[in-house]
């Protein structure tokens, strides 16, 4: 069973991860693409470019493509495209090229975990990076997965409350 974990930054995903590891120990977590490629010695643009996003796009299709087990993913490709949305320089972006072999991914994944923002902010007492980008982010992404415009055909369940009550709204809806 491959899930992948869909929210903003700072919005509990690596925790949530983590967490579900516990419990589905025949599972891997493949981190973020950020620190994937990070860790290969690339270096992202402050404040990210829309280039800097479609790289990690690609690192996140390549990892589901390339996934032959259980897999967690810390992100899913419908998080890049609404950082691409949310982001400056949107218009110069061609979703429609990306659009099929997101499709295509997404069908590979049995089930997107999205934590959305929650009021009170979760990460109220911690700083946290471009909080505009992240709050219109959110947005995005949510109308990405409720509206699904661009008919990706994603599983979606939504988590709310704590690390553990998120994931054990996972492990309930998954059976476990």
């Amino acid at each position: 069973m491959n899930l992948a974990l869909s929210g903003t930054h700072a919005s509990g995903k690596t925790t949530l991860a983590e967490r579900l590891i516990r419990s589905l120990p025949d599972h891997t977590i493949v981190d973020e693409p950020y620190f994937l490629l990070e860790s290969q010695g690339h270096h992202f643009y402050d404040p990210p470019t829309p280039d800097d996003f479609e790289l990690q796009l690609t690192c996140s299709l390549d990892a589901i493509e390339a996934a032959t087990g259980n897999c967690i993913f810390d992100r899913s490709p419908i998080d890049f495209l609404a950082y691409l949305l949310a982001g400056p320089g949107h218009a110069a972006v061609d979703f429609d090229r990306w659009i099929p072999r997101v499709r295509r991914a997404i069908a590979r994944l049995d089930l997107i975990v999205y934590g959305p923002l929650e009021e009170p902010d979760r990460m109220r007492d911690i700083p946290v990076e471009r909080p505009r980008l992240r709050r219109r982010m959110d947005e995005g992404l949510r109308e990405l997965l409720e509206e699904d415009p661009w008919e990706l055909g994603a599983r979606v369940l939504e988590v709310r409350g704590s690390e553990d009550e998120r994931a054990r709204q996972v492990l309930t809806h998954l059976g476990r």
